[in-house]
């Protein structure tokens, strides 16, 4: 197997970065989550910069690893590499001894590779103090094409254990920055099944604005798009951002279809989608659980940094009606 080096201005401030590295390690804070067994080759084929904090980074899985599984009628082509919507890869990256972990952001059904090979996707933010994710922020034409080796592991997962996918009437999927990155996965997932899963999705989307604006956020375009034409009418996504002192509508969308609404948030295109210029607050997450009494089939999703984890899940939790097991978490770090 062909591996790629590691250019020499990269090799100079590896130890560097090892050394200011603060707290544990991926594989470190992992060790107890479930790990697949095996482990697949994939291949660096895409590199894309969503603003100036994030790469969308795109590994295709190569022909090797797919089997052909004969069935009665046909012979079904399958994809070794096999996830869950909102798990992660440990990515092992050639001339680093440990390796990085990112969630993968795409879908089970983009690894098969039906018509062709299929892929993994990662949002990946940019972290010198990260030997991988600096490795995966050098220059693009130092990194495309190179050979890498990744494992599947995590618990964060749709469907949640322990709860019967039938009895679930309604997810809300509550993200901090990065923290999206499971949780696209699962919506995604949740927006191509059949017209007769009828989910309520209520997302709420809490961020910094990027540099060059909010249309630059991490998967903006995905996310209207879903939002834009859902499977089920009571499809629900809230904005709230932080950092810039003035929002306005993008230039892509018609301004006649935004609406200011007590001079802090604005609709765009439609009544299911709205911009608050502010943080995510108690009320906003009771209110996106819906009636006490329609909580017995409520699951809730929650992901971003620390802190905001912690507050989040223990109101959720506390709120009547909802249960430990249908109040799920990751943190980032």
């Amino acid at each position: 197997m062909e591996t790629a080096s590691l250019p020499i201005s990269f090799k100079s401030t590896i130890a560097a970065i090892r050394r200011r590295s603060m707290g544990s390690s991926h594989e470190e804070r992992t060790a107890t989550e479930p790990r697949e067994k095996n482990i697949h080759k994939v291949t660096l084929h895409q590199i894309e910069t969503v603003n100036e904090n994030i790469r969308l980074i795109r590994l295709n899985i190569p022909d090797e690893q797919y089997i052909e599984a004969r069935r009665p009628t046909h012979t079904k082509r399958l994809s070794a590499v096999q996830f869950c919507p909102g798990q992660w890869i440990d990515l092992h990256i050639p001339g680093l001894p440990q390796a990085g972990g990112f969630t993968i952001t795409s879908t089970p059904d983009q690894a098969k590779g039906t018509r062709k090979n299929g892929y993994l996707e990662l949002a990946v933010q940019k972290s010198p103090r990260n030997p991988a994710a600096a490795w995966l922020w050098q220059q693009s034409n130092v990194v495309l094409g190179s050979e890498l080796m990744v494992r599947v592991g995590g618990n964060f997962v749709w469907p949640p254990p322990n709860v019967k996918v039938q009895d679930i009437k309604k997810v809300v999927f509550v993200s901090g920055g990065v923290g999206i990155n499971p949780l696209m996965s699962m919506l995604s997932y949740l927006r191509n099944q059949p017209p007769h899963f009828p989910i309520s999705v209520q997302f709420l989307y809490a961020s910094k604005v990027p540099r060059d604006g909010y249309t630059y956020l991490l998967f903006f375009s995905r996310l209207l798009s879903a939002f834009n034409s859902p499977p089920s009418p009571d499809w629900n996504l809230h904005f709230y951002l932080t950092g810039s002192p003035t929002l306005s509508p993008p230039s892509a969308l018609d301004p006649s279809n935004s609406a200011f609404c007590a001079g802090e948030d604005y609709k765009i295109l439609g009544a299911n989608q709205a911009v608050h210029q502010r943080r995510v607050t108690h009320e906003d997450l009771i209110q996106a659980l819906g009636p006490v009494w329609e909580r017995h089939g409520v699951v809730a999703y929650v992901c971003g940094p620390s802190g905001m984890t912690d507050e989040f899940i223990k109101v959720i939790g506390s709120q009547e009606g909802m249960e430990e097991r249908r109040v799920l978490c990751e943190k980032w770090w």
